[in-house]
């Protein structure tokens, strides 16, 4: 199992608590400044999440991998489910459960849809919140089933896949490297897989402020838009977030920021 910290004072200790004893797990901090407890490796300074993943991920040996956020913590028997379903259907390759937030919601943003000029379109004209092209057609992630992309805060891996893909692309830094591996498996005939009995709660925001997290998933979001999209549909995240930036004092900042994220660049801050 791989947990990548930063600022995680808060969660941290939980998340590991939730991790079954007999599993092998590999932590590595990426440079917190909260006083986050040092569980492993700790970075000299931050490399990104997908590269401290990656980095994880090659000291470890066994026939999958496990990344789990470090501000989220696994349910009882959530593990056992997911090798379970491993199991099931070895060739899906990538696995992924029933996400809850702290209060014990459904969290619909563990299985996505791929990237495409609908997800832009609809961004642009500031309807995503209303047709959610997400949303998988309105499935409530109450069955077993193979999805487009499984999102990172609790997802399995076999290592042989892992290993052929090269695992996370670092030029995500963090954000969007998830469904970029999801896409890259699918090319190769895997077909990742979602199943309700493999629970976690997913705290979420533990690692950066509310608009440092919106920089990062534009960032994310413009880098996946290039690669599966076609470099126009950044555009059309641009006008999204200038439309938002209209009556959001949030969004003007991100519009203000996007130097930072316009262009999918992996840097620091």
């Amino acid at each position: 199992m791989v947990v990548v910290t930063y600022n995680n004072v808060s969660t941290i200790e939980r998340c590991l608590a939730s991790v079954p004893p007999w599993v092998t797990l590999t932590v590595v901090d990426n440079a917190s400044t909260d006083g986050t407890p040092v569980f492993g490796e700790r970075n000299p300074v931050n490399v990104g999440f997908s590269a401290a993943v990656n980095q994880a991920a090659s000291r470890g040996k066994g026939d999958y991998i496990l990344l789990l956020n470090p501000d989220a913590y696994l349910h009882e028997g959530a593990l056992e489910q997911l090798l379970a379903l491993a199991a099931r259907f070895p060739s899906a390759g990538v696995y992924g459960g029933r996400a809850v937030d702290g209060s014990g919601r459904l969290d619909p943003s563990t299985c996505l849809a791929r990237p495409s000029w609908w997800h832009a379109l609809a961004f642009a004209t500031g309807t995503s919140t209303v047709v959610d092209p997400d949303s998988l057609g309105r499935w409530r992630r109450d069955d077993v089933r193979d999805v487009p992309a499984l999102t990172g805060s609790m997802f399995l891996v076999r290592r042989d896949l892992w290993e052929k893909l090269g695992g996370f692309d670092e030029g995500y830094w963090m954000y969007g490297e998830d469904v970029d591996l999801c896409m890259r498996a699918a090319k190769t005939g895997a077909r990742p897989m979602f199943t309700p009995l493999a629970v976690h709660t997913h705290v979420g925001g533990g690692s950066s402020t509310r608009s440092e997290r919106l920089v990062g998933i534009l960032r994310g979001k413009a880098r996946l838009y290039e690669v599966y999209v076609g470099k126009g549909a950044r555009y059309a995240l641009m006008v999204g977030v200038a439309l938002r930036a209209v009556v959001s004092r949030r969004w003007r900042a991100a519009w203000r920021d996007r130097a930072r994220w316009q262009h999918g660049r992996s840097v620091a801050g």
